[in-house]
């Protein structure tokens, strides 16, 4: 037909579209009409938006490329091309997800993911390692969520990115919490907190009994121990993050036990926050819930 498509990016401003097209449909006409596509605007300062991704790349191809992805896909695109770019836009856009690579300038990509899971205002933003480092086991011990090796595919990104959308709750009604513990008396000090703070609470005292509750109930949030006998919390997340249903439910570690680097590991990423159960007050507890429920609140 005579028309063409192209784009332009600029860093942290998004992506401006533009194509040509003939005026008449016919192979003899030269006049053509050049439209310009309006620039995908990037989220206000200080606005979490849930279609937000943050690119987290140095590499200007491979950041215009996945620029394109997601914006096709129908996400805002935020980008840093540093390290101390990454954490500075994170608290900034406070965006949904994270996409990020290793091999950085300023500060490298594990340094990144380490500061950001340390930081109580973006810990439970989720982050995706896309990079050509293969050490998915340091990823994962680090809070990752998913590790991609370059070059990625697409519809697989994607997928992955629409798994970590938030699932919406309506506001109007009280949140569900599943408390899973052996012990009788923490689930009943739990319980107590989360009942008198507003929130409506499921019990299982055994790992078996937390997965059986969650496939079937699926709460808002569950709250587990590690240490239990038989069906241990190691073996409940397993479980559930397999589950078609199941595997998007929040999970806040709550356990006497020290977590280690290889527990990290074999959690995979696949909880939200740890909370020590010998540390901890009650005013822990409902921070980290607090900040889940804002995340799965629909407005």
């Amino acid at each position: 037909m005579g028309g063409k498509i192209w784009f332009e990016s600029e860093y942290g401003k998004g992506s401006a579209f533009y194509f040509t097209l003939p005026l008449k449909a016919t192979v003899k006409t030269t006049e053509t009409k050049e439209i310009k596509a309006k620039p995908l605007q990037a989220t206000p300062v200080g606005v979490k938006d849930a279609k937000t991704v943050l690119v987290v790349e140095d590499d200007r191809m491979a950041a215009d490329l996945l620029t394109l992805y997601l914006t096709n896909a129908g996400y805002n695109v935020v980008v840093a091309v540093d390290g101390e770019e990454a954490i500075k836009k994170a608290k900034e856009y406070q965006p949904f997800l994270i996409t990020l690579d290793v091999m950085l300038p300023k500060k490298d990509g594990w340094d990144v993911l380490s500061e950001l899971k340390n930081s109580q205002d973006v810990a439970n933003i989720p982050v995706i390692i896309v990079s050509m480092v293969d050490n998915k086991d340091l990823g994962f011990s680090l809070g990752a969520v998913e590790y991609l090796i370059k070059p990625i595919d697409r519809v697989k990104l994607i997928d992955i990115v629409t798994s970590c959308i938030p699932a919406e709750r309506d506001k109007s009604k009280s949140m569900t919490v599943l408390v899973v513990d052996d012990d009788e008396k923490a689930v009943k000090y739990m319980s107590s907190v989360l009942e008198n703070a507003g929130f409506d609470v499921l019990r299982a005292y055994s790992g078996k009994a937390g997965i059986n509750l969650a496939i079937n109930n699926k709460p808002d949030l569950m709250i587990l121990d590690l240490m239990m006998p038989e069906v241990s919390g190691f073996d409940v997340v397993e479980k559930l993050r397999t589950h078609p249903t199941a595997k998007g439910i929040p999970i806040i570690i709550c356990s006497a036990k020290d977590i280690t680097p290889e527990d990290k590991k074999i959690l995979n990423g696949h909880i939200l926050a740890i909370v020590q159960k010998s540390s901890h007050t009650k005013e822990d507890l409902l921070s980290s819930i607090k900040k889940i429920e804002h995340l799965h609140v629909k407005s």
